[in-house]
This record gives C-alpha cells, structure tokens and sequence, in this order.
C-alpha cells in the first residue's frame, strides 16, 4: 500500500474498495437489497468529496503559483 502514500485518490479508492468488499460479504451472509443501496451511496459520497477536495486543492495550488 505504499504506491497510494501520496495519492489524493486514496479517499475514492478506499471507498470503492470498501463497497465491493461489502457487497460480497452481504450478498454471501444474507443477501438484502436496502444494504447494498446504501453501501453504494456511502460509496459515491465519498467519491464526491473526494472530487471536491481534489479541484478545491489544484485550484488553491495554482493560485499560490501565480501569487
């Protein structure tokens, strides 16, 4: 896991990885529909922000380039 040290992706990464896992897991235990929507809507949350926290971030970096 020393590739994603640096990596501002990590957050999505780790969210979409984190739903797959669980959605397997779910649908071997006790497959329930309700479960998976939601792990899916944590999911895109968390890809969401992350988007949000990468553009805020390049926006402020180039901005201090030009300062």
């Amino acid at each position: 896991m020393l590739i994603f040290k640096e990596e501002r992706w990590r957050p999505s990464i780790v969210g979409w990885g984190m739903f797959v896992f669980a959605t397997i897991l779910n649908l071997i235990i006790e497959p329930n529909l309700p479960s998976v929507l939601g792990f899916l809507t944590a999911a895109i949350i968390i890809f969401i922000a992350n988007i949000i926290y990468v553009l805020y971030t390049n926006k402020k970096s180039i901005k201090g380039k030009n300062k």
